[in-house]
């Protein structure tokens, strides 16, 4: 039996598996010992996976950070453009959507925007940008329409170079009415730009009536303020468990780290607060307003 330095359960030894303690998405590799761990079990290992380090990489203040996106920026292509991350903007409140669905807005690189339908994704992941990740890539209903903004074709073509980059799980169509259209496929592909059929004009036609308003939309945007909070004890207690060994998980000190982030069971369980927003457990409120003083306190 093995004790998980997370939840602090004890389970057989084949309910543990490798957790980067670094995410893979920061540069975390198996390669370095000292940033991976195999005392975590499966299940804290998934949670913890989804909703403390996804928080931050979907989360509004990193979405912009695509090192995939950005890697095709460093040679300047005039003639072809480039791809760059389109930045979250929140869900659309002024569309009639069809029912079970919803539309996010995000930002094109040449101001221009990319409108985002696919089926609602519960609210446990409404602070992410684009919900929750595992669902988007099931989701066959989604597809995106982009607009542009700029007429300047190195701006043109990075546009409709990024969002392909960016929508891999959906067909997108372009908002304007271009000569390109009868060379796109007629049938909707995945992560492909495609013409456009009477489904997808009336859809686009939604978004252009919006758009040609020429005032300020409404968009939904909730923001998770604790995410570093969460993520911040997960790498104390993982590090310090590989420092100091099995007895740095009996401290008073890492029992009050897990109070930052709370049980296993306890980040799918909580209630959404009262703007709506779930955010993962922390159970004794008064506890984070005394965070800056936790390391000044006897062990």
């Amino acid at each position: 039996m093995k004790r998980c330095i997370y939840c602090r359960e004890e389970k057989p030894a084949e309910d543990f598996s490798e957790e980067h303690i670094v995410p893979q998405f920061m540069g975390g590799s198996s390669e370095c010992n000292a940033a991976v761990t195999h005392d975590v079990c499966q299940r804290c290992n998934g949670l913890f996976g989804r909703f403390v380090d996804a928080a931050v990489a979907k989360g509004f203040f990193m979405n912009g950070n695509e090192s995939g996106a950005w890697e095709a920026c460093f040679d300047h292509d005039e003639n072809n453009g480039n791809v760059f991350p389109l930045i979250y903007f929140g869900k659309c409140t002024e569309l009639q959507c069809v029912e079970g669905e919803e539309v996010e807005v995000w930002l094109g690189p040449d101001g221009g925007t990319a409108w985002d339908f696919h089926e609602s994704r519960g609210e446990d992941f409404d602070a992410f940008a684009g919900g929750d990740p595992l669902l988007r890539r099931k989701d066959r209903s989604s597809r995106a329409y982009v607009f542009q903004a700029s007429a300047v074709p190195y701006w043109l073509l990075s546009n409709l170079r990024s969002a392909p980059a960016h929508f891999k799980e959906e067909p997108i169509f372009i908002g304007a009415d271009s000569d390109i259209e009868a060379q796109l496929p007629v049938q909707r592909k995945r992560g492909t730009l495609c013409r456009k059929d009477a489904t997808a004009i009336a859809e686009r036609d939604q978004i252009r009536q919006l758009l040609d308003q020429g005032r300020q939309i409404q968009h939904a945007l909730k923001l998770d303020l604790l995410f570093d909070v969460r993520f911040l004890a997960k790498l104390a207690i993982a590090f310090g468990h590989k420092l100091f060994g099995e007895d740095y998980g009996t401290l008073h000190y890492t029992d009050r780290l897990r109070t930052l982030y709370g049980s296993a069971s306890d980040i799918v369980m909580d209630p959404p607060d009262k703007s709506g927003a779930r955010t993962a457990s922390h159970k004794d409120a008064a506890l984070l307003q005394r965070t800056s003083g936790l390391f000044d306190e006897a062990i």
